[in-house]
C-alpha cells in the first residue's frame, strides 16, 4: 500500500491512479513540437480526482527510481486518457469537474514543447456575455501579453468572419455565437482564446426594497424587506417566477464594508472563507456540486437538509 509519508508528492484526497504511456523520443520525427530528450525513456502518470500529471524515471530493469511532477503549475480537470501523437507530442483527455455532466471545462488539452519563441498569451475581457436580441458586446484584449516583451497584433473573429473591434459589433438575432482572439507576436508565433456570447435572453432585474430605516440596524429589531425580481422572458416575481427560484442571503459583517478587512478574511466571513478553501482544496467537487445534482447531492441541499440542526452549524459553520 502507498501511503503519504512515503510518497508525499502524490498528495491526499481520492485515488484513482491512471498509467499513461512512455516516451521514446527516437519514435518520432525531428519536429520542433517532440518532447526533449530529458523525457527519453520516462512513464507518465496521472490522477483522475487528485489532477496531477508525472513523469517517472525507471531504471533498465524497470525499478522505481524517481519521479516530479509536470507541469506543476497547472492542475488538469479530472485526466481520463493521455497519449503522444506523431509529432511526439501529448494530447490529454480532461473529463471535467463532475460526474455525469455536461462539464463546460471537459476538453482535450495538445502539449507542445516549445524550444524557443514562446507564444503570446491571448486573453479576452469583456463585462457581459449574454442578453437579449439585438445584443451589443464589448470586447477587450487588454489583459492579453507576451511573455517575451514582444510587440503584438490582434485578430477578432465572429465564427470565420473577421470583425474589427473599432466598430460596434452586434448581432440582432438569437443564438449563440462564438468570438475568437487571435495574438500574434513578432515572429509570428500565435496565440489564441474565444468565448460563446449567448443572444436571446435578458439578465433579470432586481430589487431590495428596506422598509424603515436602510442606512442603520439595531439589536433585537425586526428587518422588514421586499424582494422584486422582473424578467423580461420569465415574468415577474409571483407571476412566472417562484419564490422557490430566488435565494436570499444576509450577511452580517462586523467591520463594515472595509474591503481590505474583509479580504483577509476576519469575523463573520473567516469560517465561509475557511470553508469555501477546504472544498476548493479537496476532490468534492467531483461528486458534489453547487446547486446542481452530480453523483452525490448538491450543497445548497445539503445546506437546506441541515439548515434547522444547531448541531450542523458546527460543522458547516
Amino acid at each position: 500500500m502507498i501511503t503519504p509519508s512515503e510518497f508525499p508528492l502524490l498528495g491526499n484526497g481520492g485515488r484513482t491512479a491512471m498509467a499513461g504511456p512512455t516516451y521514446y523520443q527516437d519514435d518520432y520525427p525531428d519536429t520542433e513540437s517532440k518532447f526533449p530528450k530529458y523525457y527519453d525513456g520516462k512513464l507518465f502518470i496521472y490522477e483522475w480526482m487528485r489532477g496531477w500529471m508525472m513523469s517517472v524515471t525507471l531504471d533498465e530493469e524497470g525499478n522505481y527510481v524517481r519521479m516530479e511532477r509536470f507541469l506543476s503549475e497547472k492542475e488538469f480537470s479530472n485526466p481520463t486518457d493521455m497519449a503522444f501523437g506523431p509529432e511526439g507530442d501529448l494530447y490529454v483527455l480532461e473529463y471535467g469537474s463532475a460526474w455525469f455532466q455536461q462539464n463546460p471545462d471537459a476538453r482535450l488539452v495538445h502539449l507542445t514543447y516549445n524550444r524557443s519563441n514562446r507564444r503570446p498569451i491571448a486573453k479576452i475581457g469583456t463585462p457581459l456575455e449574454y442578453g437579449k436580441s439585438p445584443f451589443r458586446a464589448a470586447l477587450s484584449a487588454a489583459d492579453s501579453y507576451d511573455r517575451d516583451g514582444d510587440s503584438l497584433t490582434y485578430e477578432w473573429r465572429l465564427g470565420d468572419q473577421i470583425i474589427s473591434i473599432e466598430k460596434e459589433t452586434c448581432s440582432s438575432n438569437s443564438g449563440i455565437f462564438t468570438v475568437s482572439l487571435g495574438v500574434k507576436d513578432e515572429e509570428g508565433a500565435l496565440g489564441s482564446s474565444s468565448i460563446k456570447l449567448k443572444v436571446g435572453n435578458a439578465l433579470p432585474q432586481l430589487n431590495i426594497d428596506i422598509n424603515g430605516n436602510s442606512s442603520f440596524y439595531w439589536d433585537n429589531s425586526i428587518l422588514s424587506y421586499q424582494i422584486s425580481v422582473r424578467d423580461e422572458e420569465d415574468g415577474t416575481l409571483g407571476a412566472g417566477i417562484t419564490e422557490d427560484e430566488v435565494i436570499t442571503t444576509i450577511d452580517y459583517l462586523q467591520e463594515g464594508l472595509d474591503r481590505n478587512v474583509i479580504a483577509i478574511g476576519h469575523g463573520a466571513l473567516k469560517q465561509l472563507s475557511l470553508g469555501k478553501s477546504l472544498i476548493q482544496s479537496s476532490d468534492c467537487s467531483s461528486c458534489h456540486q453547487e446547486k446542481k445534482k452530480s453523483i452525490g447531492p448538491s450543497f445548497y441541499a445539503i445546506s437546506k437538509k441541515y439548515q434547522m440542526d444547531s448541531g450542523s452549524k458546527k460543522i458547516f459553520g
